[in-house]
């Protein structure tokens, strides 16, 4: 029961103080990066599929 209870606490605790240190940028990692076109589309590699994919 112990571990339960310290388990929840960290849990709780985590959840509390992971969007503060963000907000001290002013947009998350998250925003900045999804809506940075030119961050995207230098992540973004097309597959290459063989000739047979798709054909028949």
């Amino acid at each position: 029961m112990p571990v339960l209870r310290i388990s929840f606490a960290l849990l709780i605790l985590t959840l509390a103080l992971v969007p503060v240190s963000h907000a001290e940028d002013g947009l998350s990692g998250c925003v900045s990066c999804h809506t940075d076109e030119a961050r995207i589309k230098a992540l973004y590699t097309p597959t290459e599929a063989p000739p047979s994919e798709g054909e028949g």
